[in-house]
């Protein structure tokens, strides 16, 4: 019997088969898709892993940062963290994550039929906001709203997923956070005011949806846009 607050190690190896050895990736590593063979489930696993061995040090919290802010949020239109493995004397680790089968945002806006779809624009958008309310209410910045990172499954249901460079919300955003500049966005058409106090905020995160919504949303191929916000 142990006792309060002594360590209690698991020795069981847990084994998972791989299904796509290549689901995705950036710099920072790639993501593979795996099935547990006990409960016969699929899984996203995301590798830390960046392709420049001399950052691989200095971006590791980060990794370690995108565990926690998972684990804070639970909410069924944020993707779901399972289970981590973080191997802290080498830097690098690994995320077990909820599989989602579907479009990114931009795919599904692009082949946008209206009515004849079975979900709408509006239902879309409210997803959207009640996704990222939770996201906030959590104290949570995402810092890296595009495409790629709000999936729409086949029934419908938004994810929002990858919070690699995501933190925590702090009120300023200065030259002690090392992703200050990519974050910001620097160099884009339409900037928040954030950028220019050198903030970044919810409120940043929230302009960049509704950018990304606004751009989106123009490229519709429909006669009608049944889309009330």
């Amino acid at each position: 019997m142990k006792n309060n607050g002594e360590i209690i190690p698991f020795l069981k190896q847990k084994d998972y088969i791989m299904v796509n050895n290549d689901l995705g990736g950036g710099s920072f590593g790639k993501t593979v898709l795996l099935q547990d063979p006990f409960i016969d489930e699929l899984f996203v696993a995301k590798k830390y892993e960046p392709e420049q061995e001399q950052i691989r040090e200095r971006f590791y919290k980060n990794f370690l940062d995108e565990i926690k802010i998972l684990y804070k949020l639970n909410h069924p239109n944020v993707v779901r963290i399972y289970n981590y493995y973080a191997y802290e004397d080498i830097f690098t680790g690994y995320i077990l994550m909820e599989y989602v089968e579907g479009r990114d945002i931009g795919e599904f806006i692009e082949d946008y039929a209206g009515s004849l779809d079975d979900v709408s624009l509006d239902n879309i958008f409210l997803q959207l906001i009640d996704g990222f309310c939770c996201v906030e209410e959590s104290g949570i910045l995402h810092r890296d709203i595009r495409e790629g990172n709000i999936l729409i499954e086949k029934t419908g249901t938004v994810k929002i997923i990858d919070f690699g460079i995501g933190k925590i919300s702090e009120k300023k955003a200065d030259e002690s956070d090392s992703l200050v500049a990519d974050i910001n966005r620097a160099g884009s058409d339409t900037l928040p005011q954030e950028y220019y106090d050198g903030t970044y905020t919810s409120k940043t995160d929230m302009f960049y949806l509704a950018e990304l919504l606004n751009r989106l949303l123009k490229e519709v191929h429909v006669d009608f846009l049944d889309f009330s916000y």
